[in-house]
């Protein structure tokens, strides 16, 4: 596996998706480009592309965003995942909060804009902040189906509605609740959105994904559906269970990384790893599959974004105090 680092200001990045639009690789002069973004700045401003030259030189140019009309003002942070629809590329937050143990709402938003209508390295975006709302929807998704989950932290559903007494979203959070934490995200075929949860796992340790129905309702101020809870049964155990990092749609692959949960009070240890996983032809409300492992990464790697490109190249991106993207094939 080769590595490559970039010293750029903008020194890390929490996710990775391939930039389409030739006119836009063309007029920077790249022949590869992702799409990234960091979850240590404020939503709006946390967006850039990494280039590659054709002389192999990588840079990174910041996304210059433009609010519209519709879009809130208020404090939106914690990019934690990309991902594509044709032309449209949405970022969302992790629905989750600080490590201290309050759930924030600043990160419970999503942006959306269209690639192609990106000059300059500027763009006007679409920026919603939903308090609460996927966590309310993602709990009863969970509580409908009676699936029994990892032990839970309580300091932060506590801490929450501590917090939120005054807030027009606490009545979307219960005491009985899990908190969410989206890493990952891919469109399916049939135009709904997988949603990756670092957190919670199953009680056996095992990955949820939760499939969106609708997400572009919430731009409308309305609610979109969950279709469906996947579970991937082969990966993560009780003793090191194993939360979604990215995901990455080829079809009806998709490409999956898992790793530690990193949640304060519970236990993981699980290692990074690349796995693939296929969308079933029929699905039910709860849906179980099984993984093919594609690679366990090295020891200590903190990989959170991959990007599979058709030739069969995949890129990894770390979390780390530099850009460093490591590089493989399937």
């Amino acid at each position: 596996m080769r590595e490559v680092t970039i010293e750029h200001p903008n020194n890390e990045a929490s996710a990775l998706v391939a930039i389409h639009d030739h006119a836009l690789l063309e007029a920077q002069g790249w022949d590869l480009a992702f799409w990234i973004a960091s979850d240590e700045k404020p939503a709006a401003e946390a967006l850039a592309a990494l280039g590659r030259a054709k002389d192999g030189t990588w840079t990174v140019a910041q996304l210059r965003t433009k609010l519209s009309k519709s879009s809130t003002t208020k404090q939106a942070e914690d990019c934690e995942t990309i991902a594509r629809a044709g032309s449209w590329i949405y970022v969302i937050g992790s629905q989750f909060g600080s490590k201290k143990g309050v759930l924030q709402a600043k990160r419970h938003f999503f942006i959306r804009f269209n690639e192609s209508q990106v000059r300059d390295m500027s763009v006007e975006i679409e920026l919603t902040r939903a308090p609460f709302v996927l966590h309310r929807l993602v709990n009863d998704a969970i509580r409908a189906r009676r699936l029994a989950l990892i032990e839970r932290n309580d300091t932060f559903i506590e801490e929450t509605l501590k917090a939120g007494k005054s807030k027009k979203w606490a009545k979307l959070v219960d005491k009985g609740d899990h908190p969410i934490n989206v890493e990952g995200a891919a469109f399916l075929p049939n135009g709904h959105i997988l949603l990756g949860l670092r957190y919670p796992t199953t009680a056996a340790g095992h990955p949820i994904l939760i499939e969106v129905e609708r997400l572009d309702a919430l731009f409308e101020g309305e609610d979109p559906r969950i279709a469906a809870v996947w579970i991937i049964d082969n990966i993560g155990s009780k003793a090191a269970p194993a939360g979604i990092r990215e995901l990455d749609a080829r079809g009806a692959s998709i490409h999956v990384l898992t790793g530690e949960l990193d949640n304060p009070g519970v236990p993981s240890g699980a290692p990074n790893e690349h796995v693939v996983i296929r969308v079933p032809p029929a699905r039910k409300k709860t849906v179980h599959v099984k993984a093919k492992r594609i690679r366990k990464l090295p020891g200590g790697s903190n990989a959170e974004g991959l990007a599979v490109q058709d030739d069969g190249t995949v890129w990894y991106v770390h979390d780390d105090e530099q850009i460093r993207l490591a590089v493989a094939k399937l």
